[in-house]
């Protein structure tokens, strides 16, 4: 996990604020090592859109309009639309 979260942090800006697959909601460590060592903010709400995706590795999940990143990760897949502006937050 650890690998996967550094991949992730340089790849996507402090302070982002990134969709999580509703299955990885209680992974609590996930969320505290993506905030603390990239401030990156995890969210499982459906009520707007966001520019990235963080789901499980090869998650059998349908996203319109995004295209998987290509990263050398072992347990998960960012997945990102840039049609929508990033949302930043503190």
């Amino acid at each position: 996990m650890l690998a996967d979260v550094q991949i992730i942090n340089k790849k996507i800006a402090a302070h982002t604020v990134v969709r999580l697959q509703n299955e990885l909601y209680k992974t609590w460590n996930l969320h505290g090592y993506l905030y603390r060592f990239g401030y990156i903010n995890l969210f499982c709400d459906d009520s707007r859109p966001y520019r990235y995706w963080l789901v499980k590795k090869n998650a059998n999940l349908e996203l319109p309009n995004y295209q998987k990143m290509e990263l050398n990760t072992q347990l998960y897949d960012i997945w990102e639309n840039k049609n929508i502006a990033i949302e930043f937050r503190k």
